[in-house]
């Protein structure tokens, strides 16, 4: 299979040759490396030059946004200029362990394949904890557990993902939401396809001030931190215009659903509306918030317990 990287740039500095020596230097190197430059700069542009020339079996596409798309739109831009049968996303700043490529495409079935990643600083020092850890997966072999668990939160991270071109009628473009690309992709593939999860970390993840998302040290710190995030941002209001565009996309598209996933899907949408339309009255809201948690709902869908102390208090 021809093999494509799919990379979006913006202002990568130090990181951008470390991270494309580890992808050239793959024991299954890949076919093309396509990027797309956010923030045009000549000394990427020369560097991309030098590692053509150094690398002559991988061809690197690079390309300097006109504009400043995003990086949702960048990504997209760099996915729909592909040819090849697999694609991998690159973040700008990572390292590739050398054999990623080849045990993911080995592992990507009909849809698609995940890793988990090594969180490192800066220096790629490990921090003591994986992306896994901070999305609370674990592996899980039984397919109508593995769908709910991207139901849930999409535990496939873009830096640690490949999937099958096939898909990208499907994908593109991308719905208008803020940094939704890889959760996008995640929840589409998982709702129509299988992902395979492959209980390796393959990728070192850097963890600095100029990350996109910023992930923690799990605990209960973290779980605070999130908590309010989550308020902050109304990550309720962002999660349920995912799934209804994902809804929408296999509708318009004429996909279909297996019947099993696309009610759980609905119960999903359901549950994540009842909590962002919650009566402000105090009676009311008490009596909506224990009808879904003794539902298992919010167990389900979320953190149990903890998301219905969340909404009774700050919702």
């Amino acid at each position: 299979m021809k093999i494509s990287v799919a990379m979006a740039l913006y202002r990568p500095g130090d990181f951008l040759e470390p991270q494309l020596r580890s992808i050239l230097t793959q024991t299954r190197p890949p076919d093309e490396i396509v990027l797309g430059d956010d923030a045009p700069d000549a000394v990427n542009a020369a560097l991309i030059d030098t590692l053509q020339r150094e690398f002559p079996g991988t061809e690197l596409r690079y390309t300097a946004n006109p504009r400043t798309l995003g990086v949702s739109l960048n990504f997209a831009s760099v996915i729909e200029r592909t040819t090849g049968e697999l694609i991998f996303l690159s973040d700008q700043d990572d390292v590739w362990l050398p054999e990623k490529i080849e045990l993911l495409a080995g592992a990507a079935g009909d849809g698609g394949a995940f890793c988990n990643s090594t969180a490192v600083d800066a220096g790629l020092r490990p921090l003591g904890y994986t992306h896994w850890n901070t999305r609370q997966y674990a592996p899980i072999p039984d397919p109508e557990h593995q769908f709910i668990s991207f139901l849930r939160r999409v535990p496939a991270a873009g830096h640690n993902m490949v999937f099958h071109a096939r898909w990208k009628e499907l994908l593109l473009p991308f719905p208008g939401l803020r940094a939704c690309h890889d959760s996008w992709i995640g929840l589409m593939i998982a709702t129509i396809a299988e992902w395979h999860a492959v209980d390796r970390e393959l990728t070192l993840y850097r963890v600095h001030d100029n990350n996109l998302s910023h992930p923690r040290r799990p605990g209960v710190s973290a779980q605070l931190a999130a908590l309010a995030e989550s308020r902050y941002n109304n990550s309720i209001e962002w999660t349920i215009e995912l799934l209804y565009a994902a809804l929408l996309r296999c509708d318009e598209q004429r996909i279909t659903v297996d019947p099993h996933r696309r009610a759980l899907l609905l119960e999903r949408l359901r549950h994540a509306r009842i909590r962002e339309s919650l009566p402000d009255a105090v009676l009311p809201k008490i009596l909506t918030i224990s009808r879904e948690l003794f539902s298992g709902r919010y167990s389900r869908w979320g953190h149990g317990w903890r998301n219905a102390v969340q909404d009774l208090l700050f919702r």
